[in-house]
């Protein structure tokens, strides 16, 4: 049975625009090229004016935090400026953050985030059978998050910041195989266990979950 994925709106639409960019990292040689391409993406969009895409940028870009669309409409995006929005979402201080990604990403724990946020139980389940180590793995990114942050909806790259039905359950699955609820990553200029992210995204709320996530992460 296939769980239903609640996906803010925002959210959908940036995973639309961004397309097969955001799967690619099975196919690109590094890391910094699977980047670079949505900076590519992100600066050709932003010159179209495409309103979903100023989500990334009052969320990521410092000088823009919090600005309202009206104010970021008609505005001349620059290249710089696209790689420090790719760059701080993905939890970098800057472009040269990336720029030293010269190895590929790990597929296991693209794979493991991806059936994480899809609610793809039981190939997360093959994953970890395989790859023991994956529950204490940490992101090659910026924000060096483990899977279990990944169940928080917050402080991740914004395009995976889904919440399926059996999120809970999941949770009790990275436990069970010794994941740490006490683990932090850094965000938002400090540190922040999942249950701390969680309990400030809108996210599982919305999907109707909030109640049964905190108290499997906690």
């Amino acid at each position: 049975m296939k769980e239903s994925v609640y996906v803010p709106q925002v959210v959908r639409e940036i995973q639309g625009f961004f397309g097969d960019a955001l799967q690619s990292y099975e196919k690109q040689p590094t890391a910094r090229l699977y980047l670079y391409d949505q900076v590519r993406l992100l600066y050709d969009g932003l010159q179209q004016g495409l309103e979903c895409l100023y989500s990334l940028v009052n969320n990521h870009h410092p000088d823009f935090l919090g600005t309202s669309v009206s104010q970021l409409k008609n505005r001349h995006w620059d290249m710089d400026e696209c790689k420090l929005i790719i760059a701080k979402q993905y939890g970098f201080t800057d472009w040269k953050g990336v720029h030293v990604l010269d190895e590929s990403l790990p597929l296991p724990f693209e794979q493991a985030v991806q059936a994480l946020i899809y609610g793809e139980k039981e190939t997360l389940q093959d994953l970890l059978d395989q790859h023991p180590g994956l529950v204490q793995a940490r992101s090659c990114f910026g924000h060096q998050a483990a899977l279990l942050h990944y169940a928080g909806s917050n402080g991740v790259e914004m395009w995976r910041q889904q919440v399926p039905s059996n999120l809970p359950e999941l949770v009790w699955l990275l436990r069970d195989r010794g994941a740490d609820l006490h683990a932090t990553m850094q965000v938002y200029g400090g540190s922040f266990t999942t249950l701390e992210l969680a309990k400030t995204s809108a996210h599982p709320y919305d999907a109707g979950i909030a109640k049964e996530l905190e108290a499997a992460l906690t």
